[in-house]
Order: C-alpha cells, then sequence, then structure tokens
C-alpha cells in the first residue's frame, strides 16, 4: 500500500484492513483519435461486488 501512496494511486481504507481503489474509464471520441475510431477502456480494481436485476 505505501508503494501505491508513492506513485499517486488513489487509494482508500475502510476501516477494517480492506483497500479499495476505484475504477478508471477512458472514452475517446472519433474526433480525438487519428483514424476517427472510438475507443472505452475501464478497469475494476476494487473488490467484485455481485450485480443483481430484479
Amino acid at each position: 500500500m505505501a508503494a501505491l501512496r508513492k506513485s499517486g494511486a488513489a487509494v482508500k481504507s475502510t476501516g477494517n484492513g480492506d483497500v479499495i481503489m476505484p475504477c478508471t474509464t477512458v472514452l475517446a471520441g472519433k474526433l480525438a483519435t487519428n483514424d476517427r475510431s472510438t475507443m472505452i477502456a475501464r478497469t475494476d480494481d476494487g473488490h467484485f461486488d455481485e450485480k443483481k436485476l430484479i
């Protein structure tokens, strides 16, 4: 965790020893890329949370 703090990564502690790192999303539209493609990238750095639709 000390290495993450030194790197500048956003790190939060839950107080019970768990570490939460936020998700990151990068979006680029047609006018932002050289070949006019669109890009979407996402990382989920935290714990798994099961999603349920009811």
